[in-house]
């Protein structure tokens, strides 16, 4: 019974790995996008620009833009 446990625990651990190591070897989003991994921020301000173009945001950042971050 404990030798089948230790088979089950690797092949989880194996199996994680692979899970969190698949996105960094195969990009599947668009190439010809502007950032890799966009998130839904950019995706929802095209959105609301499109549906109230006067929509004015009700708070600002705290922190500005990050370094990196364009």
């Amino acid at each position: 019974m404990k030798k089948n446990n230790k088979a089950v625990t690797i092949s989880l651990i194996v199996a994680a790995i692979t899970i969190a190591a698949f996105p960094m070897f195969f990009n599947l989003g668009d190439p010809n996008a502007e950032e890799a991994f966009d998130g839904t921020y950019a995706g929802a301000e095209s959105i609301v620009a499109e549906h109230n173009p006067d929509y004015e945001p009700w708070f600002s950042p705290l922190v500005g833009e990050l370094p990196g971050e364009a």
